[in-house]
């Protein structure tokens, strides 16, 4: 009774196949790398939390940004967003504090937001909702090309495979 190995060429008819699988790969490897920066965001971020003390701050003012640009079409646009100022207070001292994710639809002048600032020197603080944005977008991006080079390179192997 023998054991039967059987290797599989991937070169197709020429170079083009082996660069499509490059492509294939290439894209499989960023979907992993953002997956795996977006985790080394959420772990990094968590931590710094976890070490600071979290609190209610007040929305006093917002820091407006004005971007502009030409369409496709030549016609001028501009987008403002806005990132919420806040105060808060530690051992009876007032803190400012400017959010660094700015949105078009801030929250309004008086409303609250949690942030968490840290103990040894409360002028540093962490915007805890905001924390999390980059994460989110790494992780969709990074599931996106993850599984869709995957696929990819599935199928090419099946079709392989049958031939």
């Amino acid at each position: 009774m023998g054991v039967r190995v059987t290797y599989h060429s991937f070169r197709g008819s020429g170079g083009e196949s082996k660069k499509m699988w490059a492509v294939y790969l290439i894209i499989f490897v960023v979907g992993f790398a953002f997956i795996g920066g977006g985790l080394w965001n959420l772990i990094s971020k968590q931590t710094k939390i976890d070490g600071y003390v979290k609190i209610e701050a007040y929305v006093q003012d917002y820091k407006e940004s004005v971007k502009s640009h030409y369409d496709d079409n030549g016609f001028y646009h501009e987008t403002t967003t806005y990132a919420e100022i806040v105060s808060y207070y530690v051992d009876g001292k007032v803190y400012f504090a400017t959010n660094n994710v700015s949105s078009s639809s801030p929250k309004r002048i008086g409303s609250k937001i949690e942030i968490a600032y840290d103990p040894q020197d409360p002028s540093d603080c962490i915007f805890v909702n905001s924390a999390y944005q980059l994460t989110i977008i790494m992780m969709c991006v990074g599931g996106f090309c993850f599984i869709v080079g995957f696929i990819i390179l599935a199928l090419e192997i099946k079709k392989r495979n049958q031939n």
